[in-house]
């Protein structure tokens, strides 16, 4: 190979003997500062690269600038400083449009990937993160608002709320408002309905503007009804009597409809209305009694309707003998009423009256009465009428007005006492005409 000197190669083109050598394209004055191009020696290739005393350009952007060897120990320096990332670690910035500051962020971050990509998709900002700033729950805990809508006005209803969650649970009736479910709180509806209770305590007043019970009522006190009353019935009507009285009006529609019905331990009565009849009466064998000044400190009894049928007026002792629709006993201690009594007659003499019916043994009841005995269930030719005097304890035939088969005697001035030709079925009658003990 002939080596020219470089005095013979300055200022002259490379020829093709030359053409491995590179040359600068720069005709005189040096190369200096400025970028001038890289040939071959012939001069016919350029390369993509141009050189100045004070810089290196890769002027071909498809070309690459490859260092071959680089990795810790030696390859591409900046400033004189080795650089010990790779190409790939280096490749992870393709792309970065992040400020230095924004990189200075990651100063100091030990969080791992997974970490990190927790906020992938966060856009919150860094006042609504630092809402969690002291948040000592746990995952689990804050997984209870998962899928939470309420606003934070409907939140903050809670504030404040010591009830549990069993008390809470009440509310959960599974029904629909106004159904009364077992052991959960009760509702009303839209129209302040609740229905399905079972048992309800009151300790006060139940004010209603109506009460409707379709069962059975169980009152253990007092009832004060400041109006009427109607049972069977809403139409209550007074104007018979007075169109401004209180009523208590029980209607039923039938034959035998209604009925009040009053017991104690040892007797029971009822009032009733039914078959075209008001019926006042005694379910037990009691007396019916009516009284006056019930209230006062001096009640009295008027009058009875004893358990055989009498009417005593001011008086509650009965006529014994008195068998057939009662007697009419009128006074305390005296006999004015007619007595009236049903028996059989035979052959022997029996007691119609004992002068005990008659009037006491004060003389009150002295005077006249008329008495008459007819046969009944037959002729009422079979008859007696006849004039006694009653004296004290005593009675005494005093004038017989007709006798027509019937024997009349008085026996011990106490007893009357009457027969007939064979056993038939009379009655008896005892009446005042004057009575001058009174």
């Amino acid at each position: 190979m002939i080596r020219p000197k470089v005095s013979q190669l300055t200022g002259r083109s490379v020829g093709r003997s030359y053409q491995r050598l590179l040359t600068l394209n720069h005709k005189s004055g040096g190369n200096g500062t400025n970028l001038v191009e890289v040939k071959d020696g012939d001069g016919n290739t350029t390369f993509p690269i141009k050189v100045a005393s004070n810089q290196i350009q890769i002027t071909d952007g498809s070309n690459d600038f490859d260092v071959a060897s680089h990795d810790t120990s030696n390859g591409l320096k900046l400033g004189g400083t080795l650089v010990t990332s790779t190409a790939a670690e280096l490749n992870i910035l393709d792309g970065v449009t992040s400020t230095a500051s924004e990189l200075n962020i990651l100063d100091g971050v030990t969080s791992t990937t997974a970490e990190l990509n927790i906020l992938d998709g966060v856009t919150s900002t860094a006042t609504e993160l630092n809402i969690l700033d002291g948040v000592t729950s746990t995952t689990a805990e804050l997984n209870i608002m998962d899928g939470v809508t309420s606003s934070t006005a409907e939140l903050n209803i809670l504030d404040g709320v010591t009830a549990t969650t069993a008390e809470l649970n009440y509310n959960d009736t599974g029904s629909a408002v106004g159904t009364v479910v077992a052991s959960k709180t009760v509702t009303a509806d839209a129209n302040k309905d609740v229905a399905s209770f079972r048992n309800v305590t009151l300790t006060g007043e139940l004010d209603a503007a109506t009460l409707d019970l379709s069962s059975n009522a169980d009152i253990d006190g007092a009832l004060n009804v400041a109006n009427n009353v109607g049972i069977g019935t809403d139409t209550i009507d007074s104007s018979e009597w007075d169109a401004s009285a209180k009523a208590v009006h029980i209607y039923n529609n039938a034959t035998n409809g209604s009925i009040v019905i009053v017991e104690s331990s040892n007797a029971k009565g009822f009032f009733a209305a039914g078959n075209n009849h008001i019926n006042i009466g005694s379910v037990s064998d009691d007396p019916v009694r009516f009284w006056q000044n019930l209230g006062s400190n001096d009640p009295g009894e008027v009058m009875r309707i004893s358990d055989k049928g009498s009417l005593l007026i001011g008086t509650t002792t009965d006529v014994a003998e008195s068998t057939i629709e009662g007697a009419v006993k009128l006074g305390t201690s005296i006999n004015i009423g007619s007595l009236i009594h049903k028996l059989t007659l035979a052959s022997s003499a029996t007691t119609v009256f004992a002068v005990s019916d008659i009037a006491p043994s004060d003389s009150k009841g002295d005077g006249l009465y008329m008495m008459s005995v007819v046969r009944i269930g037959g002729s009422y030719s079979s008859r007696f009428v006849g004039i006694f005097g009653v004296d004290n304890s005593s009675v005494a035939l005093v004038e017989i007005l007709e006798n027509n088969g019937i024997t009349i005697n008085v026996t011990g001035g106490t007893n009357i006492q009457a027969n007939f030709s064979s056993e038939t079925t009379v009655v008896a009658t005892f009446q005042p005409l004057a009575v001058g003990g009174i």
